[in-house]
């Protein structure tokens, strides 16, 4: 986790439909070392709401990418 909080780069494309019937957003990025630009690979990255409760979590891919979907609309912190 300490990786997340200092050498986390994300680049986060909001994919929710804006249809009224659909209520969720996704999250999609890469993670990569802030020293030397590489992917960081197996990460682990959860999606915290203002209470801290963690809405989903995932682990990055061996070429840093993730994808996080079903995300309730709202504002959350990615750690």
């Amino acid at each position: 986790m300490k990786y997340l909080s200092t050498l986390l780069v994300c680049l986060i494309l909001g994919t929710g439909n804006l249809l009224a019937a659909r209520n969720t957003s996704s999250i999609r990025g890469i993670v990569i070392d802030k020293e030397t630009r590489n992917p960081l690979a197996y990460a682990t990255l959860a999606v915290r709401d203002s209470s801290n409760s963690v809405i989903t979590a995932t682990t990055a891919g061996s070429d840093g990418t993730f994808l996080m979907d079903g995300i309730p609309y709202g504002s959350y912190q990615l750690v």
